[in-house]
């Protein structure tokens, strides 16, 4: 019997409610330290790193409880610049949570004048087809390709990112085990890579490119070539886990593609559990630039933990409902 764990993308929140969820299947009874695969992208990359390497989810897991707000703003603004902070701070107010969604345009908006002002004003095209893509039948494809040079405008050092992950990773520096796969995506033509331990790349790079949002944060080299967030074609790159005999995805973002790769695992006759937010976990991991928000941090850890103690056991006919 394999096993595999999907663990996908969501930012700050995400990560949070991702350590809580394991950390409730782990008070229910449920292992979660032994897994032939696990597929971190973006938020789950640093969830799957700790996981394997301390056997655990308690570590991560205290460690949101614990975070220090001012201290994760900082930090975001020494890799983003200040314009970030600035959003997430004004969506907190009252009456404006709005800017969490609409702050996502200002934030484009400078990296394709910085992409501009390098290439030419016919990069102005790149935040058309990115304001497109959420409408129905937009080409993934084409996305990609807009948010790869999207992805070329932040003009933050590479290691002021990679850092912040030395950081977040705290003990475990070292790759954990062949088992672990780090999700990023190229910025140059759109392909998915899986970063392994043989890659011989640091840890903290691999967790950098996965976590680098385009637009937001730089793309981070790797053997070469450069790469954004894993989550930015699939927000949990669960079609990696077929041949699998188990799969459990924790997914706390799904922009619609989810259910085609659940339903892509199951065709091939595997037991598939899938754990979402949910409705108060989704409202507390808050939406688009709230996800990046420190203060909501805590919050999403103790979400994370009462879904996860709602989902045990993970498989079998309880868990079926689940997905």
């Amino acid at each position: 019997m394999t096993r595999a764990l999907v663990l996908g993308s969501g930012g700050l929140t995400g990560i949070a409610w991702e350590a809580g969820v394991l950390q409730g299947l782990a008070d229910g009874g449920t292992p979660i330290g032994d897994w032939d695969l696990v597929v971190g992208s973006s938020a789950g990359a640093l969830v799957g790193a700790r996981l394997l390497a301390e056997g655990s989810a308690e570590p991560t897991f205290r460690a949101q409880l614990a975070v220090g707000v001012r201290a994760e703003e900082q930090a975001l603004a020494s890799a983003t610049g200040r314009l970030l902070i600035w959003l997430i701070r004004a969506a907190r107010q009252p009456g404006l949570s709005w800017v969490a969604r609409a702050g996502v345009l200002p934030l484009a908006l400078r990296a394709v004048t910085a992409n501009a002002a390098r290439y030419g004003r016919g990069e102005f095209a790149t935040l058309r087809v990115i304001l497109r893509s959420r409408r129905p039948g937009a080409s993934a494809a084409e996305t990609l390709r807009a948010l790869g040079r999207l992805a070329r405008g932040s003009r933050a050092p590479e290691g002021v990112w990679i850092g912040y992950w030395e950081r977040a990773l705290g003990p475990v520096q070292a790759w954990p085990s062949a088992q672990l796969a780090v999700m990023a995506v190229d910025i140059a033509g759109g392909s998915r890579r899986a970063i392994g331990r043989s890659d011989e790349v640091a840890l903290a790079r691999a967790v950098a490119a996965s976590t680098a949002v385009p637009g937001i944060l730089p793309a981070i080299t790797v053997s070469g070539q450069r790469y954004m967030d894993g989550g930015a074609g699939s927000q949990t790159n669960a079609d990696l886990a077929v041949g699998y005999d188990q799969v459990l995805v924790v997914a706390p973002v799904d922009r619609g593609a989810l259910d085609g790769e659940l339903g892509q695992l199951r065709a091939s006759g595997r037991e598939v559990a899938v754990i979402r937010p949910s409705a108060h976990a989704a409202a507390v991991l808050g939406d688009e630039l709230a996800r990046l928000d420190p203060a909501r941090i805590r919050a999403s850890a103790q979400a994370g933990q009462e879904d996860g103690r709602a989902a045990v056991p993970v498989f079998g006919a309880a868990a079926q409902g689940q997905g």
